[in-house]
């Protein structure tokens, strides 16, 4: 498996913990520093290279994960090819992306995110898809996260830092009933987040892919 944007290894050690082989890239020096500190091991390897040039062989993966980084990426298509490059034909992507497609996201936090996390793109189901089709994979699910009123109110609550010192022990509590409320109240349609799993598509592999 390969983990694009791995930041300090935590999804690549969970993936790791269930049997997968992870291999973790990062922009961030520090990043893959801490996580080769943290987790390295003969089941995590981490090394720093940017998404649009990924440092592997064609069709190596049998999935790719990435979680909150292509919305940080200027070229985002390339770092769609590459990940479709390396994984094989039968493969599985699984990514998350911010949206703040969620019609309860007031303008004005969607400017400060924006600013604070250096997003340069939001993404509804309708242009993710578009730009997956265009690098060669086929959107087989998706689910929006942060999709109801508490939820909303919950995740822009984390931005204040007095408050989040109070979620942090409230958060047993909070995120299950968050999770909760999304699945009873959730608007299908918009959330916070977006997550995917895709495909490839063999008809429309990219024609750069190199054994």
């Amino acid at each position: 498996m390969c983990d694009v944007g791995c930041g300090n290894g935590y999804w690549s050690r969970v993936l790791a913990s269930k049997g997968c082989v992870v291999y973790g890239i990062d922009l961030s020096t520090q990043a893959v520093q801490t996580a080769s500190l943290l987790f390295g091991s003969e089941h995590y390897y981490f090394t720093r290279a940017m998404a649009e040039h990924l440092p592997f062989r064609a069709r190596v993966f049998d999935k790719v994960i990435s979680v909150c980084v292509l919305e940080h990426i200027d070229d985002d298509l390339a770092a769609l090819r590459e990940m479709r490059r390396v994984i094989k034909d039968r493969g599985v992507l699984a990514m998350s992306v911010d949206s703040l497609s969620y019609s309860g996201v007031p303008h004005s936090y969607s400017i400060a995110h924006k600013r604070a996390f250096s997003v340069k793109n939001y993404y509804d189901i309708a242009d993710l898809r578009k730009r997956m089709e265009m690098a060669g994979f086929q959107i087989t699910d998706h689910k929006y996260i942060a999709n109801s009123p508490f939820s909303s109110l919950h995740l822009r609550a984390w931005t204040n830092p007095y408050i989040r010192k109070l979620l942090r022990w409230l958060a047993p509590f909070t995120i299950p009933l968050s999770i909760l409320c999304d699945t009873v109240f959730g608007d299908q349609h918009g959330g916070y987040v977006l997550a995917v799993k895709a495909s490839p598509n063999p008809a429309r592999a990219n024609a750069s892919c190199k054994a």
